[in-house]
């Protein structure tokens, strides 16, 4: 593991009931990218054997090619046959640190085929930010949104939701407003009776971003 790598500086960090442990980095597919294995270290000192997250890290090149991150999500593992949830503040603690690793302007990418709540609700059009991806990028810092779906086979590569840190404060207060104002008109709508859990879930979402951000 290179102790100048960006990813570097998670290894042992503590997340709620859990220590961040960082798998042996390797090259990608193209100059600046490495292949990365992110796992949990519970307090025992037993690592998962599934990772948190695992993708690739670009980290760059010159003026023009910002670095980002794209990577798989998993907030639950088995271990001796019993099922480990994170909790949403460990997963906000995780978002946080993830996001962290990237400077201003850079964004973060992440699937979403396996987070049924993530595409359910960008696919009826329920903000991004009220998703729970969305939800966890916005906490990491995050704004602009892109959702990467295509419906063509899915030939230029698997679903997957992305955001980006914006490049100043002023621009951080410009978007952050424009999404809480999203979210406002969200929640004044009637629930969509035939989703319940969706509506719940995004929701509860919804109102902890606009309660935060108070």
């Amino acid at each position: 593991m290179s102790e100048e790598h960006p990813l570097s500086n998670l290894h042992r960090e503590k997340i709620g009931r859990f220590s961040i442990h960082l798998g042996e980095l390797s090259k990608g597919r193209a100059k600046g990218e490495n292949r990365f294995d992110l796992y949990l270290r519970g307090e025992d000192g037993v690592i998962m054997e599934q990772p948190a997250a695992s993708g690739l890290y670009f980290r760059g090149m010159g003026r023009y090619y910002r670095p980002w991150i794209e990577f798989s999500y998993s907030n639950s593992f088995t271990r001796d046959g019993e099922e480990i949830a994170l909790t949403l503040e460990e997963e906000e603690a995780l978002f946080i640190s993830l996001c962290s690793t990237i400077p201003a302007g850079s964004h973060i990418m992440v699937k979403y085929r396996q987070h049924r709540m993530t595409a359910q609700g960008l696919l009826f059009g329920i903000p991004p930010a009220a998703t729970p991806i969305g939800y966890l990028m916005y906490v990491g810092g995050c704004r602009w949104y892109k959702d990467w779906y295509f419906a063509e086979g899915f030939m230029e590569g698997e679903e997957k939701l992305q955001a980006t840190k914006p490049l100043d404060e002023e621009r951080e207060r410009e978007k952050a407003d424009a999404i809480r104002e999203e979210l406002r008109r969200y929640l004044e709508l009637e629930p969509d009776p035939s989703k319940p859990e969706l509506e719940e879930t995004c929701r509860k979402l919804a109102r902890r971003i606009l309660e935060r951000d108070a």
